[in-house]
């Protein structure tokens, strides 16, 4: 069949290139069943650029380290699976020291005395020349060579560290993505992007181009500064449904010196990794020993919220105001604010409607529930109820 006949159509004329192009089509589904492969399970995707986002002094570079301690190690992250040993590379761009520092505390925590496959580099490169990615590649790959390991992250700390661009430039940051993503296809890696939020610490800064062109998008969030706690939270994931959403608690390791005041010298190290699978799960806090609770993400807190009213509407049996369920929600949580509590009371009790659990008559500032199938003969039911049992 001649493809460039125009004798029956209306389409142009094709001319023969000058140079013939090299393609590499794919007929129909062929390589569906093939499966997305991850580093870490589910978590850190292998061969594609991963952006890192977190607000400063949220652990973030901790977090990096213990990531990349594993896979060095070919040591699980918490419950989540690392099938191979990797060597990995770090650009801080912000100093060797204090990274040495850190790097060493993980190792103590991880039970071995050094950890060859892991490389570092104080140096800040032009990640926006070609050129330069190619030289970087090359560097490597001879290294993971002589490791005699295949490559698992290669992570730029951070983005502003190794960039002059605008990151409101939507271009200039599709151009630097696009070199990372050379860079993941001549090492056969994952670039591991580590960049900044807002100074409201809610999203990153810049343009959206970041996250259209990731593969990945992990925030970083920590509630309170020196909580010694942080979340992790995957945002974007372009082959994978099943996010995890993991809690880390990190600890101070003594690294067996001390400083010129006779002062032990420590750093901070990742400790324990716990991942909520189960939405009532609550985060250790074992590594603080004045927070004996970890807030919840709001998912977590709506169903901790309704399993608290739905002890006080069976307590009560008959239909309870809205207002009373209000106010006893309100004084089991004496410390959140005004409006944090109405929040959460509605979407607590909301979720209870919507899941045929409670029954609502009224209009909102009037309504009555009562849990269905419980039917009280009391009707001067009054609050405050009495707490559940280990509250």
């Amino acid at each position: 069949m001649d493809f460039l006949s125009t004798k029956n159509c209306n389409a142009p004329q094709v001319l023969s290139p000058a140079v013939s192009l090299v393609t590499n089509f794919s007929s129909g589904i062929n390589g569906w069943e093939i499966d997305s492969s991850f580093l870490i399970q589910d978590l850190l995707p292998s061969k594609s650029v991963v952006m890192f986002t977190a607000p400063s002094q949220s652990y973030k570079t901790f977090i990096l380290i213990s990531m990349a301690i594993h896979l060095c190690l070919n040591k699980n992250y918490g419950p989540l699976q690392v099938k191979n040993r990797y060597s990995n590379f770090i650009f801080s761009g912000e100093g060797n020291s204090s990274l040495k520092r850190r790097i060493r505390a993980a190792t103590i925590s991880a039970g071995v005395n050094d950890i060859p496959n892991l490389h570092t580099d104080a140096g800040a490169y032009d990640f926006m020349n070609v050129t330069t990615i190619q030289s970087l590649a090359y560097d490597i790959n001879a290294i993971a060579k002589a490791d005699d390991n295949p490559i698992g992250i290669i992570a730029i700390d951070t983005f502003s560290a190794h960039t002059n661009i605008d990151e409101n430039n939507s271009a200039q940051v599709a151009q630097f993505i696009k070199n990372c993503y050379l860079l993941s296809e001549l090492t056969e890696s994952s670039v591991f992007v580590v960049h900044h939020t807002g100074k409201d610490r809610k999203g990153y800064r810049g343009s959206y181009a970041f996250e259209a062109n990731v593969d990945a998008l992990i925030e970083v969030k920590c509630k309170k500064l020196d909580s010694m706690q942080a979340e992790l939270n995957v945002v974007k994931m372009k082959d994978g449904s099943n996010k995890p959403h993991l809690f880390l608690n990190l600890k101070s390791t003594e690294l067996g010196i001390k400083n010129s005041y006779g002062e032990p010298v420590t750093s901070l190290c990742v400790e324990t990794i716990q991942r909520v699978s189960n939405p009532t799960q609550e985060s250790s806090s074992k590594a603080t020993g004045d927070d004996k609770k970890t807030k919840l993400p709001p998912q977590n807190q709506r169903l901790k919220d309704a399993q608290f009213i739905a002890s006080q509407l069976e307590e009560g049996g008959n239909w309870i105001d809205s207002t009373l369920l209000s106010k006893s929600l309100s004084d089991h949580a004496s410390s959140t604010t005004k409006s944090d509590l109405n929040s959460r009371y509605f979407r607590a009790i909301n979720y209870l409607v919507s899941s045929s659990i409670v029954e609502k008559k009224g209009t909102r500032q009037c309504a009555k529930y009562r849990l269905i199938n419980v039917v009280s003969n009391t009707s001067n039911y009054q609050l405050p109820l009495p707490l559940p049992s280990g509250e």
